[in-house]
């Protein structure tokens, strides 16, 4: 069981009364809430008070670290409010039971690595909780279907602004022997994808801050209209570019625009008003 204290404090106390508590051995954490009547943990058994005698009675039968009553007897001037005890939450069960796996197209299933894909479906494992993308949003589904239409093999691949890595992934489960490589402007993504694809028992691919200046069978970009914009001179040379990221309406409009005599739309697909565009260059054909 964990104990708790509810004290009320100015506004301008807050900072200090926080340094003061986080100081504490044992201490676990803080909740800042407004004095409207609300308790901090909906608790059974809470014990209000009033008066130091209550306070220093309840302090000696609280079984806290070595220190803590000492300390908390000391600093607390200001009026407790309530007490109480908790069970102790188990937040990785929380956790867990907070993220479940999901069929994307007909052939992948994006999910954590505690549960285990449907039997016949390509898995791409990747840990939640991140702010690198996990698959859940429909810019990601659409590149991910899209990947699955692709008109041809390719021999090379290239994921700009990969973030956790879940389209190169994808590439890689569908192309066993594509040369895949993958990008973002957030070096922190480096340790996310070769997590991610040592999750996935797949070798980690070769990560750099920006595209090379190469021409690739394949190119998939999840990212911004301007973003996307300004890649198209690094993309021009290559022969197949998948980009999502887009809103429907007129960042679509100026951003086919920017297109003109690069690549021509092979296909369209739009969801909950993003838009997935599968790109060949010009003079190429499937």
């Amino acid at each position: 069981m964990n104990a708790y204290l509810l004290i009320e404090i100015a506004r301008h106390e807050v900072e200090s009364v926080s340094a003061a508590l986080a100081a504490l051995p044992g201490f676990l954490g803080l909740e800042e809430l407004p004095t409207d009547g609300r308790s901090c943990f909906a608790a059974k058994g809470e014990v209000r008070f009033d008066g130091v005698a209550a306070h220093t009675d309840w302090l000696r039968r609280e079984k806290f670290q070595k220190g803590n009553r000492v300390r908390l007897k000391a600093y607390f001037t200001k009026p407790v409010v309530g007490v109480g005890q908790v069970q102790p939450l188990d937040y990785l069960a929380q956790y867990r039971a907070q993220h479940h796996g999901r069929n994307v197209g007909r052939r992948f299933w994006v999910g954590p690595p505690w549960e285990k894909a449907p039997r016949g479906k390509r898995p791409i494992i990747v840990e939640p909780g991140t702010a690198f993308g996990t698959g859940d949003h429909p810019t990601t589904q659409m590149c991910l279907a899209a990947l699955e239409r692709l008109p041809f093999r390719p021999r090379t691949a290239f994921d700009i602004g990969t973030g956790s890595g879940v389209l190169a992934i994808g590439i890689a489960r569908l192309f066993p022997r594509c040369r895949v490589g993958v990008s973002d402007t957030d070096s922190l993504c480096a340790a996310e994808v070769k997590k991610n694809f040592k999750l996935n028992n797949l070798p980690a691919p070769r990560f750099t801050k920006t595209m090379p200046r190469r021409a690739f069978d394949l190119v998939i970009s999840n990212l911004y209209s301007e973003v996307l914009k300004s890649y198209i001179p690094l993309v021009a040379a290559s022969r197949y570019w998948i980009v999502s990221g887009l809103q429907a309406g007129e960042q679509e409009r100026d951003f086919l625009q920017a297109l003109r005599g690069f690549f021509r739309v092979h296909r369209r697909t739009q969801k909950s008003g993003w838009v997935c565009l599968e790109m060949m260059a010009e003079g190429t054909s499937a």
